[in-house]
């Protein structure tokens, strides 16, 4: 398909919640913790899309989400790209340094972190001015304020209009290894997923 292909206002949600139709009964994420039909996955979808309209996330606000492969990380991405932000998806193999350049650099407001990488986070507080909701997927004791990603969501309505956005709109920022130098921010448009 052709980028001219695509209709102007175009959400690269569809590449999920097209599957609805004939789908919605078939398991669409397979994890060591869940498996999710895409059914599920699109209603949770919509509660996270809730939860960060709460933390009042807007139209091309960045969402890091620091996390290694699991449904909460998937759903997080769509869900970004829902309600019109741009998903920052961090390597979980960088330094302090880099984690700290990434996210001040991104100006992220919310950081979606897996339990298991909590200690990066409490490494690179002091120099992450920007961040200032952490959602934790999985078990573990608060940071702060954080929130825990079931209980952040929990009570959510299950239900969320997809926010229009133009095909050349950014809905995905990925940094680079900073091989020769700081690492620089790649932003990729909607159109970029048809």
């Amino acid at each position: 398909m052709r980028a001219e292909d695509i209709p102007r206002n175009y959400n690269a949600v569809e590449i999920l919640e097209n599957n609805l139709k004939d789908r919605s009964n078939k398991p669409a994420l397979y994890t060591e913790e869940r498996v999710l039909t895409f059914g599920e996955v699109c209603t949770e979808v919509n509660q996270v899309c809730n939860a960060l309209k709460t933390l009042d996330v807007r139209k091309g606000d960045a969402v890091a989400i620091l996390s290694p492969d699991c449904a909460e990380w998937v759903i997080s991405f769509f869900a970004t790209w829902k309600i019109g932000a741009v998903a920052l998806g961090i390597s979980t193999l960088l330094t302090f340094e880099e984690y700290s350049y990434i996210l001040n650099d991104s100006c992220a407001r919310v950081l979606i972190i897996h339990h298991s990488l909590v200690e990066i986070y409490r490494n690179i507080v002091d120099s992450c001015s920007e961040i200032q909701h952490v959602i934790i997927i999985g078990g573990v004791e608060p940071i702060g304020n954080s929130l825990p990603y079931h209980r952040w969501i929990e009570g959510e309505q299950i239900t969320f209009a997809t926010i229009t956005t133009h095909r050349d709109d950014f809905c995905t920022l990925n940094y680079s290894s900073g091989t020769t130098g700081e690492p620089k921010g790649i932003l990729h448009a909607h159109k970029d997923f048809p």
